[in-house]
């Protein structure tokens, strides 16, 4: 009967350590597409942001030359 009951505690012992590592497989996959989804909407933002503030400085120098033009006619 002891082999019996130790054979069957071996089996569970090795179910359960197979459940956990499927667990934890899931887990940093999970991570690694939440982590690549993360960097593609930071890659998108920095690029809003980067034309944004190339607009920003175009504005910026027409002013200024729209400015110096106006002081030099007065």
């Amino acid at each position: 009967m002891k082999k019996q009951t130790v054979r069957m505690r071996a089996g569970y012992a090795i179910l359960i350590s197979l459940i956990l590592l499927m667990l934890s497989t899931g887990v940093v996959v999970f991570e690694f597409q939440y982590q690549k989804q993360q960097l593609t909407v930071n890659r998108e933002l920095m690029l809003k942001l980067q034309d944004q503030i190339r607009e920003n400085l175009n504005r910026a120098d027409n002013c200024t030359k729209e400015k110096v033009h106006n002081f030099r006619n007065k």
